[in-house]
């Protein structure tokens, strides 16, 4: 016992370690809770309905990561050591907003052409008005969760996930009569719930304050790092949000539906190289010189708590797909299975990026990510498009498994 307590006081004490309990305890929770809300909506909307509204999430989380400039990452490596962290953030925040506020507006304008299952977006200009608050909610949202991991407070990250899963929760069965949107506003209620709290929990520790400020000098001083990071972090995503748009147009808004939900129960298994990996990424960039003893030590960390995981997980694979529907367990089951399959190789991906972040190789970064998703639309063009949902999930696992040997051999040519 008194071992036990000296090994936890130990952790307490190592940045790593107390960040990735934390940003694992947030994965956890919005998985968790994500896992609810979507057993919840399964059960009061058709499986039509919920692949619409899945569809358009991910549309929303696309036009975010294009909006978001790759300043999440930014903000993680530099906020901590910036003359003006407050300006800063006030300029970050602005300008991603404003961007997404003329994407996200385009989206709605233009979706009946390359989307016609989504048009009815634009056909209610309430429907396209949440659309627009969903992207500048979830920018914000996204960017709160840098700050706290840069600033050590990723407690309050999930103190935000909380606010946010609840509120979701409680929503669509009262919205049940708006559809598709009875989902998506319910997700859109939660997001600035959570933003809300977010920022007052920032203003009374007294690190951020609400202002429109621009710092002329900000984006010229981290433009490289930030743009470079930015295409990375895109492509990277690719995949994970255009998969659904093209589910939904050559299958069926319903196999988006079982893909969709199964990603989001793979990701309790990702949770572990997510929060290691940027747990890793903010200790690395405070003192890079620590990192190789760091990685090693997080990796093998990583590797005990997956693979058991990995085993439990695939085994219980039929029983979590059914808690959804008949209809989830017999379509979804195989493509979750292929996703769990695939945690090692996500592993892997993860530190991959951290390491080439903390040594500022954003070129390889971006070209390793390319090499990613030429090789998954390409698998699943020529190769598995006849195999359906599971044809989507052996393309994400060639993807994966195309850049594991350069990260092996990176770090195999060191030693």
């Amino acid at each position: 016992m008194e071992r036990i307590k000296k090994l936890i006081k130990h952790l307490k004490k190592d940045a790593v370690f107390a960040n990735s309990f934390w940003l694992m305890a947030n994965t956890i929770v919005l998985t968790g809770f994500g896992f609810l809300f979507w057993t919840l909506v399964a059960r009061y909307y058709t499986p039509h309905e919920v692949g619409l509204a899945s569809t358009l999430i991910s549309s929303m989380n696309l036009i975010v990561a294009i909006s978001g400039l790759g300043l999440g990452v930014t903000i993680v490596r530099f906020l901590r050591t910036s003359k003006d962290p407050n300006k800063n953030l006030n300029t970050i925040f602005g300008i991603s907003v404003l961007l997404g506020l003329v994407i996200s507006s385009a989206f709605v304008v233009l979706i009946g052409i390359f989307s016609p299952k989504l048009s009815f977006v634009q056909h209610n200009i309430f429907f396209g008005m949440i659309f627009v608050l969903s992207v500048v909610s979830t920018l914000i949202f996204t960017f709160l969760d840098s700050v706290f991991l840069s600033y050590d407070l990723p407690k309050y990250s999930v103190a935000k996930a909380t606010v946010f899963s609840i509120v979701k929760i409680a929503l669509p069965v009262a919205f049940v009569a708006f559809g598709v949107f009875g989902i998506f506003g319910s997700w859109v209620v939660g997001t600035l719930a959570g933003v809300i709290l977010g920022i007052i929990l920032l203003m009374r520790k007294k690190l951020y304050m609400p202002k429109l400020a621009i710092h002329e000098n900000l984006l010229f001083e981290i433009l490289p790092f930030s743009f470079g990071n930015y295409l990375a972090g895109l492509i990277k995503m690719l995949p994970a949000l255009l998969f659904p748009l093209l589910i939904t147009e050559f299958l069926s808004p319903a196999s988006t539906a079982y893909y969709y939900t199964a990603l989001m129960i793979a990701g309790l298994l990702y949770v572990i190289p997510n929060a290691m990996s940027s747990a890793l990424l903010a200790e690395g960039s405070k003192n890079p010189a620590s990192y190789y003893s760091a990685l090693k030590k997080t990796a093998l960390t990583t590797l005990a708590l997956l693979i058991p995981s990995t085993i439990v997980l695939y085994v219980l694979s039929p029983f979590l797909m059914g808690l959804l529907g008949t209809d989830y367990a017999l379509h979804g089951t195989i493509i979750l299975r292929i996703f769990i399959a695939g945690s090692i190789l996500v592993a892997i991906n993860f530190f991959y990026g951290t390491k080439l972040n903390i040594e500022k190789k954003v070129g390889t970064l971006v070209i390793r990510n390319v090499i990613v998703v030429v090789v998954t639309f390409g698998s699943w063009y020529f190769l598995f498009l006849p195999y359906g949902l599971a044809g989507v999930g052996f393309a994400w696992m060639a993807g994966l498994a195309s850049i594991t040997p350069l990260f092996l051999y990176e770090i195999l040519r060191r030693k």
